[in-house]
């Protein structure tokens, strides 16, 4: 199969690889069409309704819940050494 893909799509999987997260473009592929699979398992709507309703509890947003599981992880770090 061949693809033909926009500059800045190009430019992204470079910078994808690049990054280290990838070994190489077509990881970055998969890894796309993977999340697309998960995202088609749900039915239509049921996605989005979890997630307005898990905004709407108020618990924690992304960027919060990433910045503690981040301060969690140095402080295991930490306390390891």
């Amino acid at each position: 199969m061949r693809l033909t893909l926009s500059p800045a799509t190009e430019q992204f999987i470079r910078q994808m690889v690049k990054s280290g997260q990838y070994l190489n473009p077509t990881h970055v592929v998969e890894a796309a069409v993977a999340t697309l699979k998960q995202y088609d398992d749900f039915p239509p709507g049921e996605l989005e309704r979890f997630i307005a309703e898990g905004e709407a509890s108020g618990y924690l947003d992304g960027a919060t819940a990433l910045k503690k599981r981040r301060a969690r992880r140095a402080a295991g770090r930490s306390s390891k050494r």
